[in-house]
């Protein structure tokens, strides 16, 4: 509260505090990458596992949704904050063996009348 005349919300859970502000351009609530850096990493570790930057977490949740889990694109650029879905489409989606085969499937029932 006693910031709350010059600290921008972003909406982030790592923001920028007095201390961070070391730079003229810094204001109070912007990212923190070296603090959500810092506790990511802990939080790994303790985890036990693999090291991955938060961008990567952020595109195999994408890909997870999307693959695994069926969720709407719609969803997912939501979450993930994208402006159109077709942004999510191009980025995080894939073309493995299994939909590839899926897909010729998929066409030979309908080409040869006996459905899917």
């Amino acid at each position: 509260m006693a910031n709350r005349n010059v600290y921008e919300d972003f909406g982030l859970v790592f923001a920028k505090e007095h201390i961070d502000l070391q730079r003229p351009s810094a204001q109070l609530g912007q990212p923190c990458a070296a603090v959500a850096d810092r506790h990511f990493n802990r939080v790994l570790k303790a985890a036990g596992v693999k090291r991955i930057s938060v961008h990567g977490m952020r595109h195999t949740y994408a890909t997870l949704s999307l693959h695994d889990a069926r969720v709407p694109v719609k969803v997912v650029a939501d979450r993930l904050g994208h402006a159109k879905p077709s942004m999510t489409i191009d980025i995080h989606t894939h073309s493995d063996d299994e939909a590839q085969r899926n897909a010729a499937i998929g066409i030979d029932g309908v080409l040869s009348g006996t459905g899917r």
